[in-house]
Protein backbone atom coordinates (compact mmCIF):
# COMPACT_ATOMS: atom_id res chain seq x y z
CA UNK A 1 0.00 0.00 0.00
CA UNK A 2 0.73 3.63 -0.62
CA UNK A 3 0.13 5.93 2.06
CA UNK A 4 -0.93 9.76 0.87
CA UNK A 5 -2.35 12.62 2.34
CA UNK A 6 -3.72 14.69 -0.78
CA UNK A 7 -4.98 18.13 -1.24
CA UNK A 8 -6.96 20.06 -3.70
CA UNK A 9 -7.78 23.72 -3.50
CA UNK A 10 -8.99 26.39 -5.56
CA UNK A 11 -8.15 29.75 -4.43
CA UNK A 12 -9.29 32.32 -6.81
CA UNK A 13 -10.81 34.00 -4.71
CA UNK A 14 -7.75 35.41 -2.43
CA UNK A 15 -7.62 38.66 -3.84
CA UNK A 16 -11.63 39.29 -3.62
CA UNK A 17 -11.12 41.31 -0.32
CA UNK A 18 -9.16 41.29 2.66
CA UNK A 19 -6.13 39.26 0.42
CA UNK A 20 -3.43 39.35 3.48
CA UNK A 21 -5.84 38.02 5.84
CA UNK A 22 -7.16 35.46 3.38
CA UNK A 23 -3.12 34.75 2.57
CA UNK A 24 -2.26 34.47 6.19
CA UNK A 25 -5.84 32.15 6.39
CA UNK A 26 -4.16 29.83 3.65
CA UNK A 27 -0.57 29.45 4.64
CA UNK A 28 -2.31 28.36 7.95
CA UNK A 29 -4.43 25.72 6.64
CA UNK A 30 -1.71 23.94 4.78
CA UNK A 31 1.22 24.44 7.20
CA UNK A 32 -2.31 22.23 9.53
CA UNK A 33 -3.55 20.16 7.23
CA UNK A 34 0.03 19.55 5.68
CA UNK A 35 -0.70 17.31 2.58
CA UNK A 36 1.82 15.37 0.78
CA UNK A 37 0.88 16.41 -2.41
CA UNK A 38 -1.10 19.72 -2.91
CA UNK A 39 -2.35 20.69 -6.08
CA UNK A 40 -4.09 24.73 -5.86
CA UNK A 41 -6.08 25.80 -8.98
CA UNK A 42 -6.47 29.87 -9.98
CA UNK A 43 -2.83 30.62 -7.86
CA UNK A 44 -1.96 34.02 -8.89
CA UNK A 45 1.42 33.91 -10.37
CA UNK A 46 3.17 35.58 -7.66
CA UNK A 47 6.65 34.56 -6.33
CA UNK A 48 6.35 35.94 -3.08
CA UNK A 49 2.85 33.76 -2.44
CA UNK A 50 4.10 30.64 -3.81
CA UNK A 51 7.27 30.98 -2.10
CA UNK A 52 5.13 31.50 1.20
CA UNK A 53 3.21 28.48 0.38
CA UNK A 54 5.88 26.01 -0.09
CA UNK A 55 7.33 26.82 2.93
CA UNK A 56 3.99 26.85 4.89
CA UNK A 57 3.64 23.52 3.95
CA UNK A 58 7.51 22.22 4.06
CA UNK A 59 7.27 21.38 0.09
CA UNK A 60 10.22 20.34 -1.40
CA UNK A 61 9.16 20.36 -4.97
CA UNK A 62 7.13 22.13 -7.34
CA UNK A 63 5.65 22.42 -10.90
CA UNK A 64 3.09 25.31 -12.24
CA UNK A 65 1.59 25.84 -15.10
CA UNK A 66 0.56 28.90 -16.27
CA UNK A 67 -3.28 29.80 -17.55
CA UNK A 68 -4.33 31.16 -20.74
CA UNK A 69 -3.11 35.24 -20.60
CA UNK A 70 -6.38 35.91 -20.54
CA UNK A 71 -6.94 34.56 -17.08
CA UNK A 72 -5.93 37.18 -15.05
CA UNK A 73 -7.45 38.30 -11.64
CA UNK A 74 -6.62 41.66 -10.16
CA UNK A 75 -3.77 42.15 -12.33
CA UNK A 76 -2.09 38.88 -11.52
CA UNK A 77 -2.28 35.84 -14.02
CA UNK A 78 -3.32 32.34 -12.63
CA UNK A 79 -2.36 28.72 -12.95
CA UNK A 80 -2.39 25.40 -11.28
CA UNK A 81 0.20 24.92 -8.87
CA UNK A 82 1.55 21.31 -7.69
CA UNK A 83 3.45 21.11 -4.57
CA UNK A 84 5.19 18.07 -3.05
CA UNK A 85 6.99 16.62 -0.01
CA UNK A 86 8.21 13.91 -2.66
CA UNK A 87 9.71 14.43 -6.13
CA UNK A 88 7.08 15.59 -8.87
CA UNK A 89 8.35 14.94 -12.11
CA UNK A 90 5.71 16.37 -15.14
CA UNK A 91 4.63 13.90 -17.58
CA UNK A 92 1.99 15.71 -20.18
CA UNK A 93 -0.08 18.51 -20.49
CA UNK A 94 -3.65 19.16 -22.24
CA UNK A 95 -5.76 21.93 -23.50
CA UNK A 96 -9.06 21.19 -22.82
CA UNK A 97 -11.85 22.06 -26.45
CA UNK A 98 -13.35 25.20 -25.44
CA UNK A 99 -16.85 25.12 -26.01
CA UNK A 100 -18.28 27.16 -28.31
CA UNK A 101 -21.18 28.65 -25.76
CA UNK A 102 -18.41 29.61 -23.60
CA UNK A 103 -17.60 32.82 -22.34
CA UNK A 104 -21.55 34.08 -22.65
CA UNK A 105 -23.04 35.39 -19.84
CA UNK A 106 -26.26 36.96 -19.47
CA UNK A 107 -26.00 38.08 -23.36
CA UNK A 108 -22.56 39.38 -22.64
CA UNK A 109 -19.13 38.04 -23.26
CA UNK A 110 -17.13 36.90 -20.95
CA UNK A 111 -13.22 36.30 -21.06
CA UNK A 112 -12.60 32.97 -22.28
CA UNK A 113 -10.01 31.58 -20.52
CA UNK A 114 -8.75 28.15 -21.93
CA UNK A 115 -8.52 25.15 -19.28
CA UNK A 116 -5.56 22.67 -18.45
CA UNK A 117 -5.00 19.26 -17.15
CA UNK A 118 -1.70 18.15 -16.79
CA UNK A 119 -0.45 14.40 -15.48
CA UNK A 120 2.76 14.12 -13.10
CA UNK A 121 4.55 10.50 -11.62
CA UNK A 122 5.01 11.14 -8.09
CA UNK A 123 7.81 8.48 -6.34
CA UNK A 124 6.54 8.08 -2.84
CA UNK A 125 7.53 5.76 -0.39
CA UNK A 126 6.29 2.10 -1.35
CA UNK A 127 6.02 2.87 -5.09
CA UNK A 128 4.90 5.76 -7.85
CA UNK A 129 1.73 7.19 -7.69
CA UNK A 130 0.75 9.25 -10.98
CA UNK A 131 -1.28 12.27 -10.53
CA UNK A 132 -3.90 14.40 -13.04
CA UNK A 133 -4.91 17.50 -11.72
CA UNK A 134 -6.53 20.66 -13.59
CA UNK A 135 -9.69 23.07 -14.02
CA UNK A 136 -12.11 22.10 -16.33
CA UNK A 137 -14.76 24.55 -18.12
CA UNK A 138 -17.96 25.44 -16.06
CA UNK A 139 -21.34 24.07 -16.32
CA UNK A 140 -23.33 25.79 -13.66
CA UNK A 141 -22.49 29.42 -14.33
CA UNK A 142 -22.90 29.39 -17.62
CA UNK A 143 -26.03 27.29 -17.61
CA UNK A 144 -24.38 24.36 -19.69
CA UNK A 145 -25.79 21.28 -20.95
CA UNK A 146 -24.14 17.67 -20.94
CA UNK A 147 -23.55 17.85 -24.66
CA UNK A 148 -21.69 21.09 -24.26
CA UNK A 149 -19.22 20.00 -21.86
CA UNK A 150 -19.26 16.45 -22.19
CA UNK A 151 -16.52 16.66 -25.18
CA UNK A 152 -13.87 18.21 -22.84
CA UNK A 153 -14.64 15.38 -19.79
CA UNK A 154 -14.44 12.41 -22.56
CA UNK A 155 -11.08 14.05 -23.80
CA UNK A 156 -9.75 14.31 -20.36
CA UNK A 157 -10.97 10.43 -20.11
CA UNK A 158 -8.61 9.56 -22.11
CA UNK A 159 -5.92 11.60 -20.95
CA UNK A 160 -6.22 10.17 -17.59
CA UNK A 161 -6.27 6.49 -19.40
CA UNK A 162 -2.79 8.18 -21.06
CA UNK A 163 -1.48 9.07 -17.78
CA UNK A 164 -0.77 5.62 -16.52
CA UNK A 165 2.88 4.86 -15.90
CA UNK A 166 4.64 1.73 -15.06
CA UNK A 167 1.15 0.44 -14.02
CA UNK A 168 0.88 2.57 -11.07
CA UNK A 169 -1.96 3.48 -9.23
CA UNK A 170 -3.92 7.33 -11.15
CA UNK A 171 -5.60 10.02 -8.46
CA UNK A 172 -7.43 13.02 -10.12
CA UNK A 173 -7.77 16.20 -7.80
CA UNK A 174 -9.40 19.15 -9.13
CA UNK A 175 -11.86 21.86 -9.91
CA UNK A 176 -14.10 20.14 -12.39
CA UNK A 177 -16.13 22.79 -12.30
CA UNK A 178 -19.25 20.58 -12.93
CA UNK A 179 -21.02 17.90 -10.64
CA UNK A 180 -20.65 14.41 -11.95
CA UNK A 181 -17.03 14.29 -13.69
CA UNK A 182 -17.11 10.82 -13.50
CA UNK A 183 -20.65 10.22 -15.21
CA UNK A 184 -18.68 12.11 -18.41
CA UNK A 185 -15.71 9.77 -18.04
CA UNK A 186 -16.52 6.42 -18.56
CA UNK A 187 -13.46 4.53 -18.46
CA UNK A 188 -12.38 6.81 -15.42
CA UNK A 189 -15.78 5.72 -13.46
CA UNK A 190 -15.45 2.11 -14.36
CA UNK A 191 -12.15 2.09 -12.03
CA UNK A 192 -12.54 5.46 -9.80
CA UNK A 193 -14.65 6.48 -7.18
CA UNK A 194 -15.03 10.43 -5.70
CA UNK A 195 -13.96 10.83 -2.16
CA UNK A 196 -16.43 13.31 -1.94
CA UNK A 197 -19.46 11.88 -3.79
CA UNK A 198 -22.26 13.61 -2.91
CA UNK A 199 -20.81 16.32 -0.80
CA UNK A 200 -21.10 20.28 -1.02
CA UNK A 201 -17.41 22.01 -1.73
CA UNK A 202 -18.80 25.34 -2.31
CA UNK A 203 -20.23 27.60 -0.09
CA UNK A 204 -23.19 28.14 -2.57
CA UNK A 205 -24.08 24.06 -1.96
CA UNK A 206 -22.21 23.01 -5.41
CA UNK A 207 -20.06 20.20 -6.02
CA UNK A 208 -17.69 21.03 -8.36
CA UNK A 209 -14.45 19.50 -6.96
CA UNK A 210 -13.02 16.81 -6.25
CA UNK A 211 -10.51 13.68 -5.48
CA UNK A 212 -11.04 10.55 -7.47
CA UNK A 213 -9.38 7.33 -6.63
CA UNK A 214 -8.81 3.72 -7.26
CA UNK A 215 -11.66 1.90 -6.29
CA UNK A 216 -9.34 -0.27 -3.78
CA UNK A 217 -8.38 2.73 -2.10
CA UNK A 218 -8.93 3.12 1.86
CA UNK A 219 -10.19 6.36 2.70
CA UNK A 220 -8.25 6.99 6.91
CA UNK A 221 -9.34 10.74 6.90
CA UNK A 222 -11.18 13.11 5.00
CA UNK A 223 -11.28 17.01 5.45
CA UNK A 224 -14.22 18.97 3.40
CA UNK A 225 -13.29 22.47 4.89
CA UNK A 226 -14.94 26.09 3.99
CA UNK A 227 -12.85 28.70 4.58
CA UNK A 228 -14.18 31.90 3.36
CA UNK A 229 -13.11 31.11 -0.28
CA UNK A 230 -15.38 30.69 -3.20
CA UNK A 231 -14.45 26.60 -2.85
CA UNK A 232 -13.89 24.46 0.05
CA UNK A 233 -10.46 22.72 0.88
CA UNK A 234 -10.67 19.18 -0.07
CA UNK A 235 -7.80 17.41 2.05
CA UNK A 236 -7.52 13.23 2.37
CA UNK A 237 -5.45 10.66 3.38
CA UNK A 238 -5.22 7.53 1.98
CA UNK A 239 -3.84 4.36 1.20
CA UNK A 240 -3.65 3.41 -2.62
CA UNK A 241 -3.24 -0.19 -3.65
CA UNK A 242 -0.24 -1.61 -5.49
CA UNK A 243 -0.63 -3.25 -8.66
Amino acid sequence: MINLTLMTFNIGSLYSESPKEREAELLSLISRLSPDIMCLEELPEIPELMDGIAAAGGFTDRIYLPCSESHICKGHRMGIGVYGKLPLKLLDTIALPRPAEYGFFSGRREPIHQKYFCSLLISAPGGNVNIVTGHGYPAHRYSFTREVYAPSFSLLDGFVAGAEHAGTPTVILADFNIPDPLDCMPCTKATHRDIFDGESTRPSGRKTDGILVPSGTKTITKHNIPTGFDHNCLCAEVELPTR
